[in-house]
């Protein structure tokens, strides 16, 4: 019998249905905006990602809502399901305001000339190291690139690595999870990188980061380490806590060359008490750059004087708790070149050979005699970059040393020599060989959204 609840039941319940069908309207034109703009079909993987997860959680609240919030009911009880859902639809909306800040950056005139650069060094570092996997593990599972962004509140000396903004932890953190499950892995580049892009070289230490993870290498790395060091009479269980970012270092010097080392000195450089402080889940700096000089020099790397000069063995010196750990450097180098058997792997393969390291690639001083088009060669760019940065300003006194053709400043002159120089160095060819969007939707979301209590998704 049709009445007047009735009637208010339908229409509130088709309120709710409305701001679902606006939600999945809104997310695909924005989806067609971004592909459209996208030539090279570099970000395609995680368009195709978001529209999977959001677009397929979408779906599944709408086809709860229609068998949930019956019209029949008493009112109040389908009007406290609609409010429910409503809060539900605003979580997806927070989520998309994830995504699509960090791809809508390219939008802004003033950020787009360093993504792109980062973009390109992103896929300079990740897709080598993806390729020789999937020759060597041929059923490998590939997920998308991480994908650069330029963070406002970013501190590389103290984001942690999950990171998640605060409007998605407001209320409900039940979320956070399911953000570092995503197959769209993040690398958070700092403001100062709009004005210095040489610090680019600190994108091969992240995307080292997320290459163990998707190729399942943190146990057998850690193992490694760990046996490495005891076999060497020294403490394996705390360099095996210290292998995440152990692995992520040397996959920096492998990717960027000795810069690497030089970059994460930049980052590190503090008082003589600091250098020699140990944290959970890294060496003391010392130790820490001791390793990676250690990594460069065994793998043939030229020297670029990427210390500046420091002396680690002074600081041992002075300070006696770091002697034992210094003492180890040596092994712990020798352990991260050797070959790590890939999940499902037909054979072992070193760090050095799956970031496909060529030492002569790296110029001692950051000269690029011409520039090649092709995958490796938007990393060299930014590692001769952070060389000559580092010469012109010695040279100068802080200046940053000659000034471009059409009298830019010194520093500015250099910015644009490495973007130039990075756009002629781009790989020809499309990133991504699909032509639309993801065959299927994750519906992992939409479950989540309806197993979250009420004081998880907040109070209305």
């Amino acid at each position: 019998m049709y009445t007047a609840e009735t009637a208010r039941n339908r229409a509130r319940k088709q309120q709710t249905k409305d701001e679902l069908t606006a939600f999945q309207r809104d997310v695909a034109r924005w989806l067609s905006h971004r592909r459209e703009g996208d030539r090279h079909r570099q970000h395609w993987s995680q368009l195709n990602a978001v529209e999977s997860c959001l677009l397929g959680a979408a779906g599944y609240l709408a086809r709860q809502l229609d068998e949930r919030a019956r019209e029949e009911a008493p009112e109040g009880e389908l009007y406290a399901t609609c409010r429910t859902f409503d809060l539900r639809v605003c979580w997806l909306q927070r989520l998309w305001h994830y995504f699509r800040q960090r791809l809508d950056q390219r939008d802004d005139p003033a950020l787009r000339p360093v993504l792109d650069a980062a973009d390109d060094v992103v896929w300079s570092c990740y897709r080598p190291a993806i390729r020789m996997a999937a020759d060597a593990a041929p059923g490998l599972r590939r997920g998308a690139p991480p994908l650069p962004f330029i963070d406002h509140e970013f501190s590389p000396a103290a984001t942690p690595a999950d990171w998640v903004p605060e409007a998605l932890k407001r209320e409900g953190g039940f979320l956070r999870n399911y953000l570092l499950s995503l197959p769209f892995p993040v690398v958070h580049l700092p403001a100062a990188t709009l004005r210095s892009p040489w610090m680019l070289v600190l994108v091969g230490h992240e995307v080292g980061h997320h290459v163990q993870i998707e190729l399942g290498l943190e146990a057998v790395f850690q193992g490694r380490i760990e046996r490495a060091v005891d076999e060497a009479g020294g403490n394996g269980a705390a360099w095996g806590g210290w292998s995440r970012e152990i692995f992520a270092d040397a996959y920096s010097v492998f990717t960027m060359g000795a810069e690497a080392v030089r970059a994460m000195a930049e980052l590190l450089r503090a008082a003589p008490h600091e250098m020699v402080r140990t944290l959970p889940d890294y060496p003391a700096p010392a130790v820490r750059l001791a390793l990676l000089a250690a990594i460069a020099e065994r793998h043939g790397l030229p020297d670029t004087g990427a210390l500046d000069g420091w002396r680690i063995a002074d600081c041992a010196h002075k300070y006696s708790e770091l002697q034992e750990d210094l003492a180890l450097v040596g092994t712990v180098a020798a352990a991260c070149g050797e070959p790590l058997p890939l999940p499902g792997g037909e054979r072992a393969i070193s760090l050095a050979e799956l970031c496909c390291l060529d030492a002569a690639a790296f110029p001692a001083d950051g000269q690029l005699a011409h520039v090649t088009p092709g995958l490796l060669s938007a990393r060299v760019a930014a590692s001769a970059a952070m060389t000559r940065w580092a010469h012109g300003v010695q040279a100068a006194g802080g200046e940053g040393g000659e000034g471009g053709e059409g009298g830019e400043p010194p520093l500015e002159a250099m910015r644009q020599k490495l973007l130039r120089q990075v756009q002629e160095g781009r790989e020809p060819g499309l990133r991504s060989p699909g032509g639309g969007p993801p065959a299927g939707r994750d519906e992992r979301l939409g479950e989540l959204l309806m197993n979250a209590t009420q004081e998880e998704l907040g109070q209305v």
